[in-house]
C-alpha cells in the first residue's frame, strides 16, 4: 500500500483566469491482473491546491482530511506512519 499524488487541472472560471492545479492525495494498493501490474484505488485522502501549498490554514484542513481518512482504513502503524512521511515531504505539516 502505497500514497499516489496526482497533480490535477481545476476548471476555469472565467477565460482570463491563470490555469489552476490540485494535488490529490489517493491511497492505492499494487497488485497483478492477468500478470500485469495494476494499482487498485482504496481511498481518496485530501486534496489542495497548489497555491494553498504554503498557507497553514489549508494544510491544517489538507492534514484533517487525511487522519480522518487513515483512521477509516485501520491500518498498522507503522504503514500509516510511512504513508503520512510521504505525504510529508510534498504537504507540510502546519506547526
Amino acid at each position: 500500500m502505497f500514497i499516489r499524488l496526482k497533480r490535477r487541472l481545476l476548471a476555469l472560471r472565467t477565460p482570463r483566469s491563470p490555469f489552476q492545479y490540485a494535488l490529490d492525495a489517493v491511497c492505492v494498493q499494487s497488485l497483478r491482473k492477468d500478470g500485469k501490474p495494476r494499482q487498485k484505488v482504496i481511498k481518496h485522502l485530501a486534496q489542495i491546491k497548489e497555491d494553498d501549498l504554503d498557507d497553514p490554514q489549508h494544510q491544517m484542513r489538507f492534514w484533517k482530511q487525511v487522519e480522518q481518512n487513515l483512521d477509516t482504513l485501520g491500518l498498522e502503524p507503522e504503514i500509516r506512519q510511512s504513508l503520512e512521511e510521504k505525504l510529508r515531504k510534498k504537504v507540510a505539516f502546519p506547526k
